[in-house]
């Protein structure tokens, strides 16, 4: 789970088939000197709210206006589009099997949504400037939330604490207290561990254990959670190479290539004690499987989309134990 969204597993410094990336209409036009097209990735005119760098992309495509509701879903729905809502599947299945109650399954399932919407709708705001260096992280659902920061900046806290306090309601303290923690885990994310190569991964799994949490109380499935989102955190910083690098950001995106390499093994090791504690040992082992796809496969973004079927199926394993 990455909050502040790397919504293409693409890396043209790393892997050469992602050079197709360097073909879409926003990078031809760039490369033509188009003055609409550079708007869309000037920091500062995203920041000042130009309404070049909001339209930029491709006006065929973006309604003249985009309402406060549309502003709120969006930032979700955009991600669950491109695979990113898996914790809101993972948090609801677990607590289907754990509480056998169909009013409380629901709950989960509304309150996750919720939870997410409110840190991905933070993320985007925070991660405004950064973003503008490339042009896939700037849909144009996002121009108010440009138009309006501290609108939707209280909007996205109001939320959080609206859910935090549902949860108590509907679920009980446990639940709550996950709610809470990723009420001061998202602003650390953003603020600061995404620019720490490695914490950043660290931060993002605790991020996807605390939602998980919200279904279930079994530790163990907390560690497991928290493990696979970490990776899948690793698998995203891939396509975050360029863009964090034209931002000056010191990420795990844009640190030497020996330092992403122990990271994704660190992470990948992390994740098989995870699963050996849990499923055993045969288990244990099938953690290469991710780990080859994350440091090896030459097509990273369809690396994430099998990453993605091999943690369902672990997942299941997992609750079924």
């Amino acid at each position: 789970m990455r909050a502040s969204g790397a919504e293409r597993v693409r890396s043209a410094a790393v892997f050469a088939d992602d050079d197709a990336a360097l073909t879409t209409p926003d990078r031809r036009a760039r490369a033509a000197g188009d003055p609409r097209a550079r708007a869309a990735l000037d920091p500062r005119a995203l920041a000042a709210g130009d309404s070049r760098a909001l339209t930029a992309r491709d006006d065929r495509a973006a309604p003249s206006s985009f309402s406060t509701i549309d502003a709120l879903l969006m930032p979700l729905l955009h991600r669950v589009r491109l695979g990113e809502g898996g914790l809101i599947g993972m948090a609801t299945w677990a607590a289907a099997l754990q509480s056998r109650d169909v009013v409380i399954t629901t709950a989960v399932f509304a309150l996750t949504s919720a939870l997410l919407a409110a840190l991905y709708l933070y993320n985007d705001i925070s991660d405004r400037t950064i973003d503008s260096h490339n042009p896939a992280k700037v849909p144009e659902h996002r121009a108010p939330l440009l138009r309006r920061p501290r609108l939707f900046f209280a909007i996205a806290l109001v939320m959080h604490v609206v859910v935090a306090l549902a949860s108590w309601q509907l679920l009980g303290a446990w639940a709550a207290a996950w709610a809470i923690t990723l009420l001061a885990l998202n602003p650390l994310y953003s603020g600061l561990a995404k620019r720490l190569p490695g914490v950043d991964v660290v931060i993002v799994g605790v991020m996807g254990a605390a939602v998980v949490g919200m279904g279930t109380t079994v530790s163990a499935l907390l560690l497991v959670a928290g493990g696979m989102t970490a990776i899948s955190h690793a698998f995203q910083t891939r396509g975050d190479t360029t863009a964090d690098r034209a931002a000056g950001v010191h990420s795990s995106a844009t640190a030497p290539a020996p330092v992403r390499e122990l990271i994704w093994l660190v992470s990948c090791a992390f994740f098989a004690w995870t699963v050996y504690r849990w499923l055993g040992a045969p288990w244990a082992a099938s953690v290469l499987i991710p780990y080859l796809l994350l440091s090896r496969a030459p097509h990273a973004e369809r690396a994430w989309h099998l990453a993605r079927v091999y943690f369902a199926v672990v997942w299941v394993a997992a609750t079924l134990r």
